[in-house]
């Protein structure tokens, strides 16, 4: 019973540390829709267009979680979708 008490905490403490794309979006107000997948590439590798957004100080692992979302439900993708939606 320890065992699999101890196993669960691991994993909610795991899973707590690394935010998804979902979540990030959520947290820098970034609507993926709002712009086709090429706009999102090119904001992403442009560190002051990043910074027009509001995120700056991002960790490059968030980043491309972040990048990966917003592709994925830009407005010209097979499932545009708003975060908390």
């Amino acid at each position: 019973m320890r065992l699999i008490i101890i196993s669960l905490m691991t994993l909610l403490i795991t899973s707590s540390l690394f935010a998804d794309g979902k979540d990030l979006a959520i947290k820098y107000k970034v609507v993926p829709p709002t712009k086709a997948k090429i706009q999102w590439e090119k904001i992403f590798a442009n560190e002051e267009k990043l910074a027009t957004l509001g995120i700056k100080g991002i960790s490059s692992a968030d980043k491309d979680e972040l990048l990966k979302f917003c592709v994925n439900h830009a407005a010209d993708s097979d499932s545009p979708t708003v975060p908390g939606m």
